[in-house]
């Protein structure tokens, strides 16, 4: 019994005697980014004239361009549902063929959300991928 004793202190003290700077240390030369610059042709642009972007209203400022209606029939991938922060139960991420009535937001992974707030809202779907 003593024996084992002595044995495990000696162990014991032999594994405190290490530290951190006995370790070899590995450094890695940073590598410096570089920005590959490539002229653009310019001769194709168009510069709008100064009286067509005056007559702009102030209806056509607040218009956004919707790329997708929702429809209102599409079928959703799951039927699931969860009380938000604000106590109102909203459908949780679902995927479907087409932009869902109510939907909020397109998440990354390519479902729906219907999040009624923007914080959190595709948080385990790969983040927002497009708000509406």
């Amino acid at each position: 019994m003593e024996k084992r004793f002595i044995v495990l202190m000696l162990l014991l003290f032999s594994l405190s005697a290490c530290t951190a700077y006995d370790i070899p240390q590995t450094y890695v030369e940073p590598v410096e980014k570089s920005v590959i610059e490539r002229p653009i042709d310019t001769s194709s642009l168009t510069v709008p004239e100064k009286s067509s972007v005056s007559e702009r209203t102030e209806t056509d400022a607040k218009t956004k361009t919707v790329t997708e209606k929702p429809s209102i029939d599409v079928p959703l991938s799951n039927d699931n549902h969860y009380t938000n922060v604000d106590g109102n139960e909203v459908h949780s991420p679902a995927f479907a063929p087409s932009r869902p009535s109510g939907a909020s937001a397109m998440c990354r992974d390519g479902s729906y959300s219907f999040s009624q707030n923007r914080r959190g809202t595709c948080s385990r779907h790969g983040g927002v991928e497009e708000w509406y």
